[in-house]
């Protein structure tokens, strides 16, 4: 539930995640990185792992914490799954092959984030697939929340232009800073929508159940 579920699972919503134990091994099988970092790595993947085992340990429903994005209580663990996710990076940047997807990990957590937390990153408990459900729906129905771009006039998913232009452009530029791999990133753009894309295959909340929520989520929904 905590790794794998569609509505809440953490390698399903932030797919870099995968990259934090390529990190760990990373630095561990080379006594140079050892020597340097070997203790940093060892106290961020005992975090990470205990983390992963409390928020496992709790009663389901508690573990997820709720109407949010992601299984609540890892968050305090966010920090040093990144650091070793950093290294996973790295590692597989070495590989010429592996580039691509490597960078296409951290951009389909970015755009999952960026889509829910630009719409409604209170997704209900119950559906199974709260990306599409929620929301991509509001968009697609003209939904979207008060921002720069309806400062300026614009309504609907039009308006939420200006600041998904702007995250895409520091991903980019993050990714590709100092290592003139703009072509690996436009590619790792297109596999990470792909990827993202492939979340419709997930199953659907039943209809009576997803209608509800629904009406919940757009009668309380500003503007």
């Amino acid at each position: 539930r905590v790794l794998f579920r569609s509505d809440n699972g953490l390698l399903v919503l932030s797919p870099w995640t995968a990259l934090v134990p390529v990190g760990a091994i990373y630095v561990a099988a080379d006594a140079e990185r050892r020597a340097r970092v070997g203790r940093e790595t060892l106290v961020a993947a005992i975090i990470v792992a205990l983390y992963l085992l409390f928020v496992a340990a709790l009663e389901p429903e508690f573990g997820r914490g709720g109407w949010e994005l992601g299984p609540r209580y890892i968050a305090v663990a966010m920090p040093f799954a990144a650091w070793l996710a950093v290294a996973g990076i790295e590692a597989l940047l070495r590989v010429p092959a592996l580039r691509v997807p490597a960078l296409a990990l951290v951009l389909a957590g970015v755009l999952v984030h960026a889509v829910a937390s630009t719409t409604y990153p209170h997704w209900p408990i119950y559906l199974r697939n709260p990306l599409y459900e929620v929301s991509v729906r509001l968009l697609l129905n003209g939904y979207a929340p008060h921002s720069v771009g309806t400062l300026v006039g614009l309504r609907g998913w039009h308006s939420l232009l200006p600041v998904h232009a702007a995250v895409a452009t520091i991903s980019v530029l993050l990714l590709a800073r100092g290592r003139r791999i703009y072509v690996e990133v436009a590619l790792a753009v297109v596999l990470a929508v792909a990827i993202v894309a492939c979340y419709t295959w997930f199953p659907t909340t039943p209809r009576d159940v997803s209608d509800d929520l629904w009406s919940f989520v757009t009668r309380t929904y500003e503007p």
